[in-house]
């Protein structure tokens, strides 16, 4: 059930902290858009992975009133990294296709938007 929490409460956030620096990269760089659509949504995987592990480290800490955040971060790197990285593969291929394409439709709404502002 707190693998379960933590991923809910985790998406989103991670989400939002992943879509800032997508934007901060592709405002200094527009050419490598596949590149960082595909590391977003892989980081994110492992990012999930991650937090849902502290959670669990924490829970368990309290749980056993002994310090396991470690071991939680260690069992979940040996036994679920690997899987979490798949899919992330998976997703970041697939999925960095069409949010390059979004991600250029928006930026080109953007730069005329903008150069219309101007004339």
């Amino acid at each position: 059930m707190t693998e379960w929490i933590a991923s809910i409460i985790s998406i989103p956030v991670i989400g939002f902290l992943m879509t800032k620096f997508l934007f901060n990269q592709l405002e200094r760089k527009n050419n490598k858009i596949y590149l960082y659509s595909f590391l977003t949504i892989l980081f994110t995987w492992i990012l999930i992975l991650y937090a849902k592990a502290i959670a669990v480290g924490i829970i368990s800490s309290i749980e056993k009133t002994e310090f396991r955040l470690v071991d939680s971060l260690i069992g979940f790197t040996i036994y679920q990294l690997w899987i979490y990285l798949g899919l992330g593969i998976i997703h970041g291929i697939i999925g960095a296709i069409f949010l390059r394409i979004d991600l250029k439709n928006n930026l080109i709404k953007r730069k005329t938007n903008v150069a219309q502002q101007y004339v």
